[in-house]
Parts: C-alpha cells; sequence; structure tokens
C-alpha cells in the first residue's frame, strides 16, 4: 500500500474511531453522571497519586523500539522539567537559576508543541523529496476500515473506558488518558512492534480515549461544580455568569439547560463525525503538499498555538527549546514520549503525594499504611503491579522482535 493509502487509511480510523470515543463520553456524561461522579468523589490525593504512578508505568509501552533505561531517564527528565516555576504548596521558587520568566514553569501546551510538532519540522528540512508522487493508488474502503476497528472491538471499548473514567478525575485530562490508554493498548497487544509504524490498534486506542474525555469531563463540572478541565472552567464561568450554578442542585433547578447543553454535546460529535467522514478525500491531499510549504507553516501555527495559550511569549520561547531538546534525544535514540508524560503526570504525582503525606501525618500514620486503608489504593497498587508485568514481557518481545530483525539484516 502507498503512502497516500495508509494516510487515507489512517485518517478513516481516527475519525470513526474518534465519533466512537465521543459518543460514549457523552453518553457517559447524559445516562451516567451520578454513579461515575461518586467514584471521582472516591478519588482523593491518595489515589491520585497512585494513579500517577499507574500512568507511568506505560512507559515500558511508549519506549518503543528504544532501551528502557533510556526511557526512564526521559521520563525523569520530563519529571524534572515539570517541577520548574513556583511550588504549588509553598509558593516557593524552584528552579529558575535567577531567571524571573522561568517563575511561570513550562506549560504542557508549549512542551508538545515544541517536542513533538516544531521538533518534526526540524528533522525534517534535511529531507530532499519534498513531497509524495505515487501514479496508482489503492482504494480505502470505509467497510474495510470498520471491520479493522470492530476487530479490536475489545480494545477499543477498553480505551474509551479510560478515556471516560480518567475524564472524571479533575486535572487529569486528555493528554493523559491519550498516552495511558496507548501504553495500555500496547503492553496487551499481540503485536507490540507494529506500534509507532503506523498501527491500526495505536490509532484507535489514542483516538478513543482522548475524545472519551470531552464529555466525561464535564461530569465533576456538572454534578459537583468541580471543572475538570481548563475548558471545563470556562464553562463554570460561563454558567455562573448566567446565575446558573453548576452543582447538585443543576438537574433540578436548570434541568433544561443541563439537558439541552449535553445533548447538544452529542449532536455536536455526530456532525463532527459526518464532516470528518466526507472530508477524508480532501484532507488526504496534504501530502501531496512540498515540504517547503509545510515546514514553515506547521513550525508558524505552532508558536502561534503555543503564544495563544497564555498569551505569553515566554511559552513560545519554551516551545523553540523543547523542539532543540527533542532533536538532541532523537539524534541519540532517546525516546520523547515518556518525557512529555513526565511533564503532564509530574505536577499530579508531587502534588497528590505530598498532600498524602501530610494527611498520613493527621492521621498518625505512615504513608504506605495510610494508602493499605484504602481500597481503591490497593486496586490501584494490584494494577500498578500488573502493568509493570505486562511491560517487562512486552518489552522482551520488542527486544526479540529486535534481535531477530538484526539477525535477518545480517
Amino acid at each position: 500500500m502507498t503512502k497516500k493509502g495508509e494516510s487515507e487509511r489512517a485518517l478513516y480510523l481516527a475519525v470513526l474511531s474518534s465519533g466512537f470515543g465521543g459518543i460514549v463520553g457523552v453518553l457517559a456524561l447524559i445516562f451516567f453522571t451520578p454513579s461515575i461522579a461518586r467514584i471521582a468523589v472516591a478519588f482523593g490525593p491518595p489515589e491520585m497519586f497512585l494513579l500517577g504512578i499507574a500512568g507511568l508505568t506505560v512507559i515500558g509501552a511508549l519506549a518503543g523500539g528504544s532501551d528502557l533505561p533510556k526511557s526512564f531517564f526521559s521520563a525523569a527528565f520530563g519529571i524534572v522539567v515539570s517541577a520548574i516555576g513556583v511550588d504549588n504548596m509553598t509558593a516557593g521558587n524552584r528552579f529558575n537559576f535567577g531567571i524571573p520568566s522561568l517563575k511561570m514553569g513550562f506549560d504542557i501546551i508549549a512542551v508538545v508543541l515544541g517536542m513533538f510538532a516544531i521538533s518534526e519540522m526540524l528533522l525534517n528540512v534535511t529531507i530532499k523529496e519534498g513531497k509524495i508522487t505515487n501514479i496508482k493508488q489503492k482504494k480505502i474502503s470505509r467497510i474495510a476500515v470498520v471491520k479493522e476497528i470492530v476487530q479490536n472491538k475489545g480494545m477499543a471499548i477498553r480505551s474509551t473506558l479510560i478515556g471516560v473514567l480518567i475524564g472524571a478525575l479533575p486535572g487529569v485530562g486528555a493528554t493523559t488518558a491519550s498516552f495511558v490508554a496507548y501504553g495500555n493498548a500496547k503492553t496487551l497487544s499481540k503485536h507490540p512492534e507494529e506500534y509507532g509504524n503506523g498501527s491500526g490498534e495505536g490509532i484507535i486506542a489514542n483516538e478513543c480515549a482522548n475524545n472519551a474525555v470531552v464529555g466525561s469531563c464535564l461530569i465533576p463540572l456538572l454534578s459537583l461544580g468541580i471543572p475538570g478541565s481548563g475548558t471545563a472552567a470556562i464553562m463554570l464561568g460561563a454558567l455562573t455568569v448566567h446565575g446558573i450554578i453548576p452543582g447538585p442542585e443543576l438537574f433540578t433547578k436548570h434541568a433544561t439547560v443541563a439537558y439541552t447543553f449535553m445533548y447538544g454535546m452529542l449532536l455536536t460529535v455526530v456532525v463532527m463525525l459526518v464532516i470528518g467522514l466526507f472530508g477524508v478525500n480532501l484532507f488526504k491531499n496534504v501530502v501531496k503538499i512540498d515540504l517547503s510549504y509545510i515546514i514553515p507553516l506547521t513550525i508558524a501555527f505552532s508558536l502561534m498555538g503555543a503564544y495563544a495559550n497564555r498569551n505569553s511569549v515566554y511559552d513560545m520561547t519554551c516551545a523553540v527549546i523543547m523542539a532543540f531538546v527533542a532533536v538532541l534525544m532523537k539524534k541519540n535514540s532517546f525516546p520523547i514520549a515518556p518525557m512529555v508524560l513526565g511533564v503532564v503526570l509530574g505536577p499530579i504525582i508531587e502534588t497528590n503525594l505530598r498532600t498524602s503525606i501530610v494527611l498520613a501525618g493527621a492521621a498518625k500514620s505512615n504513608l504506605v499504611f495510610f494508602l493499605l486503608r484504602r481500597p481503591i489504593c490497593i486496586v490501584l497498587l494490584i494494577l500498578v503491579g500488573l502493568l509493570l508485568f505486562f511491560m517487562v514481557r512486552v518489552n522482551k518481545r520488542l527486544g526479540l522482535a529486535k534481535s531477530r530483525a538484526l539477525a535477518s539484516e545480517d
């Protein structure tokens, strides 16, 4: 299959998986808000700390063909980067080296844009072949793509549920859900060596999870009045301005507004799915554009995105710095995905660990016994153990596959 055919297949997989995850996420918001809200409320600082640790266990799956020590180094580096700035608990400055701007820390949007988008464009500058020119193209059947998703229905449902549950936890977000779902899918996959090389499973897992978050992240907002993301916080402000206070009484005093909002989201997901399906034939033509046009436009839009998040030139500078860091890491075979995961999970792990230590001290107990007295913590500890076991197994399989590939080349 040509590269263009692969891009068309990937687009169809992404659109359909996004639609499935988005619809399930909104349906969870409509029908299971009270139940999921009760689960979310049960997650205190100890549970959030262990959830962050569980998220870090997907580092092995994100390593790809890289060495596991390099992946752990990359993740540790990401956690250090996340600690730069003002301490959330003491308001003290950390790792700013006397540079006032570093008090703002490294925003996750700037880090992601720099390490994934801008760095890739910098590496592509050296590519001489500017565009893909294939004469014969293999027509991609939408039915074949649907069959591929159906064949991976178990993984799609599992990734969607991961997105729904993680989205319902305040302050976690779609990025964490995407990484966790992708790592989980790769860890349990029969063909982990295909991930990173156009694997349909990886596309399905990622798209199902990050779109399921969209609906479920509003569950703590509408049911408890707690915004689960930055977007939800903006919605909270908009509702409050109009005299509508999200919380337990929202569905009794303003039921019409609440359900209109939910059904409107469901309609939006369906419309986006239809537009995506009919727009694939247009979007796939991007691969025919010369790289000399794509590279500067991508860099410009990435810098605009970094600036727009906090209206700060400092974030644009951070994106450029992270881009050059990513280039150096790629040149030396260090995976960048674990570093981004470290930046995402670092604040969650640190803040909730320190809060858990304070709570354990108040309960006159040490942290270990404090965690073991909480049922959800025990479940999460078992989950971490299982994930570590599967991580070791999948990396052994990847190592064997790599050794066989090298042996066949010799």
